[in-house]
């Protein structure tokens, strides 16, 4: 059986060091085509800007909605 047809989900979390909107342009753009392609179900995504160290990741909005991301997951 391929991947493709098993109707899998998917979530996207990445960090980026810089807060720049168009950052994560790309990688947004990428995934999108990826778990279409694949014919997944996107579950969600975190694309976490200005998360360069512990600490910056730690004080922003990230952690928080990474954590509900996954308390979603069944």
């Amino acid at each position: 059986m391929r991947l493709s047809s098993k109707r899998l989900k998917t979530a996207l979390i990445v960090a980026s060091w810089d807060s720049n909107d168009w950052t994560m342009k790309d990688i947004d753009s990428h995934y999108k085509t990826l778990y279409r392609y694949m014919n997944f179900q996107s579950v969600g995504e975190i694309l976490g800007l200005g998360c360069g160290t512990v600490s910056m990741t730690k004080s922003s909005e990230y952690m928080e909605k990474a954590s509900e991301l996954g308390k979603s997951l069944n």
